[in-house]
Order: structure tokens, then C-alpha cells, then sequence
């Protein structure tokens, strides 16, 4: 019953002495009391947001249908456990759902062409459907909290934000929200690297991660420009703009200020500013000699560190202060190094006795002397002395330069 039968036999049938038919033959026939397809009539909940908690969906035929039909065409995504229960008519279904539903979810509905009715009639064309659940139509808002270590501090509003190496800004929404457009939305300036790293799983937050090379001191300016959107398409109608600032004194970069070099009575100032500034050794002190006498002198190099560090760290020093000649004007040799307390009588009298050479002193932070005790052997030849200071020299918080240093004097 309601079924309907072909017969065919095609043109490539021959008889024995190889003649074929002249057309294919069609024989139809039908069991089936009646051939209009099924429809859908009205699918409850259809295209809206259910803001209570859903019960039952209900699905409305146009005639009755072919119950397993109906499970081969019916799917539901994302999926959820349901049961079915079909009237007496199987003209109406209602589809229950026996786990719970995901709020703030777009749950879409599909019944396929599989579906026939009694008479094995197929709908014509696929049917879809689909119902919002438990979504708010407000647009996304967001708090802001610091992460630093394991430790999270919510920031308050309108405040200047410090930053330090190790600090991460938060971002918490309160709904999902696109984490796509994220990236072409958020702005620093003056522009500096970073990373913004969204949380797939949970699609409510993301976290800006900075790299601070070279910025110490600066305040920067962070700006969520209008227009992120939760996963239902409301969006944020204003820009969110926060004050930054990395000034985080237990980070403050190491700053080589300037050397001076004992020459016979006075000092010769030496500054990366002032390359291939001139120097004249002091010919009673440092003789012209041909070899094997030295003279030892002073070399006092200048850096500024943080209030909060002890000064230079002394194997970073030995490890990254250099002294080197060119034509063989004269022969250098660092033979020892220490680190002048800041209360050292040797510093205070050098600052009594040279205050040009602490012209300096009004910037941030506070001095650490490096004293360098040097063996020159003096020539007749000009040259160029260099100092070299790497970048990784550090005081004892780790803090390091931002940059190589070179000084090159002419040796006259």
C-alpha cells in the first residue's frame, strides 16, 4: 500500500539476431490513495526569544504523517535530549525536552524532505525554524581588573592604571561577546606592542598583555573603540578610554649618565653625547714609554638606578664594561672594580671637588658609581679610546640598560 511502482525497459533490449527496441517502454502504477506532499503549518516557538523556560516546541502538519519519517527528517542544533509526543491525528507533534537548555543560545530547527506523510508523500522543500533562549537584548558591559601573578584587583573607575612587567589587564563582559572583532577595536597610544589573548571557552573575556621594552616612564592611553557585539548582535555605543602608566620604580631602567677619567690632577668628562670629544694624557703622570709602564689611574662611570636598588650589580659590571684602543695609542687594562656605596666619602668628595661633573644630579632616581681602577701605558700614536657599556649590565633588581653604550674619545 501507498507505494508507487516503474517498470522499465530500455532501448538496449535486442532480440536474437540483434534488433532493439525503437524506444524505451514505462509501465506506472500506484497504490497510493492520493499524492499531495505534506506541509508545516506553524512551528511553536517560531522565530522569537523565549525569555521563560521552554516546555515543549510544537509542530503543526497540514495531514497526517509517517511517524518514523518524522524522526528521520527532525534536527535540532546545537542538540539537546528530547522525546516526542504525537496526537491521535499524528497531525501535531510536541517535542520535549528532557535536558536543559543553554541560555543565551539561537537553537535552530530543520525538518528535511524526509518527511512523509501516510501515503508516503515527501514534502517538497526543507523547513527551518529557530527560537532565541533567554537572550537580553542589552548591549555588552565589561569591568576591568589587574592580574598580577595569582592576584586580581578590580580597577576602579577613571583611575590611572600602573603598569609593571608583570601586570595584565582583564577584560570581564557580561555575556558572550564576538571575540573576533576584538582585535580591530582596541588601541594603545603612543603605540606600543601587545597581545590580546580572548578566552575561547568561556567567550566572556580576554586579557592585554604589554611589552614594555623601552617604555619606562611614559603614560599611555588605551582605547575600546564602540562596537563590540555580544554573540546576538547587540553593540557597545560608546568608546571606553583608560590612563596608563609604567613608572614602576622597582623596574626603572639602568641609565649609563657619564664617565670621568683621573687625568694627572683634573678629569676628563666622558659622554656618549659628546663622541670623539679630545684627550690629552697628562705627560708627567702617563710618560711616553715603549713598553712595560703602566700607570694606574681612576675611572668612574655614573649610572642612574632605582631608588629602591643597592646600585650596580658588580659582576654585571665586570661582565659588561670594556675599554679598548685603535692604532696602538695606548694600551688599556681594567685591573679592578667595586661599586661606591652612595654615602661613600669618595663619593662625596668627588661630587665637592667636580660638581660639573654632577650636573646631573637633579634627575630621578639615584646615583651608583662604578670605580674602575685602569693600568694605561701611554705612545707617542694617536688614536681612539672607546668605552663600551652592553645593554645587559644591571643593578641588583635585574634591571638592565635599554641599549648598548659606546664612548670614543680621540686620543691627541
Amino acid at each position: 500500500n501507498n507505494k508507487n511502482y516503474r517498470v522499465n525497459v530500455s532501448a538496449s533490449l535486442e532480440d536474437i539476431k540483434g534488433r532493439s527496441l525503437a524506444k524505451d517502454y514505462v509501465f506506472e502504477h500506484t497504490t497510493r490513495t492520493e499524492n499531495i506532499p505534506p506541509e508545516i503549518l506553524k512551528v511553536v516557538p517560531e522565530k522569537c526569544a523565549v525569555q521563560e523556560e521552554l516546555r515543549e516546541i510544537e509542530i503543526y502538519f497540514s495531514e497526517a504523517i509517517d511517524v518514523k519519517s518524522f524522526y528521520d527528517a527532525f534536527s535540532v542544533t546545537p542538540a539537546f535530549d528530547y522525546i516526542c509526543e504525537f496526537n491521535s491525528q499524528k497531525k501535531c507533534v510536541k517535542i520535549i525536552p528532557i535536558s536543559p537548555l543553554k541560555q543565551c543560545e539561537r537553537y535552530l530547527l530543520n525538518i528535511s524532505t524526509e518527511l512523509k506523510d501516510e501515503n508516503q508523500n515527501p514534502m517538497k522543500k526543507e523547513y527551518s525554524s529557530y527560537f532565541d533562549f533567554f537572550i537580553d537584548y542589552e548591549k555588552p558591559f565589561h569591568e576591568v581588573s589587574i592580574v598580577e601573578n595569582d592576584l586580581i584587583t578590580k580597577v576602579a573607575p577613571d583611575s590611572i592604571i600602573e603598569l609593571n612587567r608583570q601586570k595584565k589587564l582583564l577584560f570581564e563582559w557580561n555575556e558572550k561577546i564576538v571575540l573576533d572583532s576584538v582585535n580591530n577595536l582596541v588601541f594603545i597610544e603612543p603605540a606600543i606592542p601587545f597581545e590580546i589573548k580572548p578566552d575561547e571557552q568561556t567567550q566572556k573575556n580576554f586579557i592585554i598583555d604589554f611589552d614594555l621594552t623601552g617604555m619606562w616612564g611614559i603614560d599611555f592611553e588605551l582605547k575600546i573603540v564602540k562596537g563590540i557585539k555580544d554573540v546576538f548582535g547587540n553593540a557597545t555605543e560608546k568608546n571606553f578610554i583608560y590612563k596608563l602608566n609604567y613608572s614602576d620604580e622597582n623596574e626603572r631602567p639602568v641609565t649609563f649618565n657619564c664617565g670621568f677619567i683621573k687625568n694627572g690632577s683634573t678629569y676628563k668628562k666622558i659622554k656618549s653625547e659628546n663622541q670623539f670629544d679630545s684627550i690629552i694624557f697628562d705627560i708627567q703622570t702617563f710618560p711616553v714609554t715603549s713598553g712595560n709602564n703602566y700607570v694606574q689611574t681612576e675611572l668612574f662611570l655614573v649610572f642612574s638606578v632605582s631608588n629602591n636598588s643597592n646600585g650596580i650589580e658588580r659582576f654585571s659590571a665586570m661582565e659588561n664594561i670594556g675599554l679598548t684602543a685603535t692604532n696602538n695609542c695606548c694600551d688599556l687594562l681594567i685591573k679592578q672594580l667595586d661599586i661606591l656605596p652612595s654615602d661613600s666619602e669618595l663619593l662625596n668628595e668627588l661630587k665637592n671637588e667636580n660638581p660639573d661633573l654632577f650636573s646631573f644630579a637633579e634627575n630621578q632616581g639615584k646615583f651608583s658609581i662604578v670605580r674602575c681602577l685602569v693600568e694605561i701605558e701611554n705612545t707617542e700614536k694617536k688614536g681612539l679610546i672607546s668605552l663600551s657599556i652592553k645593554q645587559e649590565i644591571s643593578d641588583d633588581l635585574k634591571n638592565t640598560m635599554e641599549k648598548d653604550v659606546i664612548c670614543k674619545v680621540n686620543k691627541l
